[in-house]
């Protein structure tokens, strides 16, 4: 298999000036864009020597799926709380059976929130974040990915 891909990722932005819930509120959406070329050979040796083979390739310009992306933060002093919610809507480029597609072709939801310690006096900083994601069924292949829980964190130290 052999994949080139070129995206780029457009995330318009808005916070809110006045206070929601005692916190920053911002707003956003997160679109995709690009081009992708894949091809693929494939052998399979079967028994009695039997062989197939088969070769594919497919190349699409246009456009990935939309994320919209909402979150509210709160901070007191070095410590930072926030919450989100991300929804993947459909609409990229997506045929069931072609090796290029910028679509998932699903609905999706993720929920989280997090933490972050930043101190700005010694430049130490960590963060956490913990959320979980739903994922719908693919119509056009009737498979669902796997609901699935992620952490992620980083510890980071200023050298300025």
């Amino acid at each position: 298999m052999n994949a080139r891909t070129h995206l780029l990722f457009a995330t318009p932005t808005y916070t809110f000036a006045d206070p929601v819930l005692g916190g920053q509120a911002a707003i956003s959406v997160t679109g995709t864009f690009g081009r992708m070329d894949v091809s693929a050979d494939a052998t399979l040796a079967g028994p009695g020597g039997i062989v197939l083979s088969r070769n594919d390739r497919n190349s699409l310009t246009g456009a990935g799926d939309l994320f919209p992306f909402g979150s509210l933060r709160w901070n007191e002093g070095s410590h930072n709380v926030m919450t989100y919610t991300m929804l993947g809507v459909p609409v990229g480029n997506y045929q069931v059976g072609h090796l290029a597609n910028l679509g998932i072709n699903h609905w999706s939801v993720d929920i989280g929130g997090g933490y972050t310690y930043l101190n700005t006096q010694n430049g130490r900083e960590f963060s956490v974040v913990a959320g979980f994601t739903r994922n719908y069924e693919n119509q056009g292949t009737q498979y669902r990915n796997g609901n699935s829980l992620h952490l992620d964190w980083g510890a980071s130290q200023s050298l300025l």
